[in-house]
């Protein structure tokens, strides 16, 4: 990631976010990014994880690249480029 203008952000075209660790409360999806960042997604903006357990939601692994959070039990998942608004391959 580079800054072009200050308080902007722009990505390299080659730039790949992907997640290090996960944390779920009652709430959000907290994505700690390995650049550093981290990521608060609410679950009530996710119909998947709005209807799932709490032991659900616990129940998450990272798909190739550490790019994808998937929940096997919810058959679903959160690409880490989309929630930035990154195009994904």
């Amino acid at each position: 990631m580079s800054s072009a203008t200050p308080g902007t952000a722009s990505f390299t075209p080659d730039y790949r976010p992907v997640g290090q660790n996960v944390r779920i409360d009652d709430a959000a999806v907290h994505i700690l990014l390995a650049d550093g960042r981290t990521l608060d997604v609410p679950i009530a903006h996710w119909s998947f994880l709005a209807r799932a357990t709490p032991e659900q939601r616990q129940h998450w692994q990272f798909e190739p690249g550490n790019e994808i959070i998937y929940w096997p039990d919810l058959d679903d998942g959160l690409a880490i480029a989309h929630l930035l608004g990154l195009p994904e391959d």
